[in-house]
């Protein structure tokens, strides 16, 4: 499904079992223009009573939003996933409508372990995986292809 699809669901799911009010649910993606980012933000303004703006999107997204918000003078405490998370760049230009958000960046480390056993394969010991092949073709440009 689209990015964020079962965040939402399983947002408004614990919302609404909390009897915390969501007030409108807005789709937004990569074919929507300028205009139509504005259009969803000028919903999010029709429900006065709703200040908090709950983000499942990709960044691109993202920052598209808060540039309409920008361009319109609107005020919300943003709340975004990892598709936000720590970028910069989604907030460049936009700094006025993003201030006060909260957004959550996933943590990963090395896991030393995976990396040695990763590093250890190759076509003659991961038969098992049936596109290791492929990709060991790909990385060392070769043909296993007679």
């Amino acid at each position: 499904g689209d990015y964020g699809e079962t965040g939402i669901e399983a947002f408004e799911l614990e919302a609404r079992a909390r009897n915390i009010c969501v007030a409108t649910s807005e789709k937004v993606g990569r074919a929507m223009s300028r205009a139509a980012f504005e259009g969803v933000v000028r919903a999010l303004l029709q429900k006065p009573s709703a200040r908090v703006a709950v983000l499942f999107t990709r960044s691109e997204d993202a920052r598209e939003l808060l540039a309409a918000s920008q361009r319109l003078n609107a005020s919300f405490t943003w709340v975004a996933s990892d598709g936000w998370g720590a970028l910069e760049s989604v907030v460049a230009g936009s700094e006025g409508a993003a201030e006060g958000a909260i957004t959550i960046e996933l943590a990963s480390y090395p896991i030393s372990d995976f990396a040695s056993y990763f590093q250890s394969l190759d076509p003659g010991n991961n038969s098992r995986n049936p596109w290791f092949r492929e990709f060991w073709e790909q990385r060392f440009h070769c043909s296993f292809r007679q």
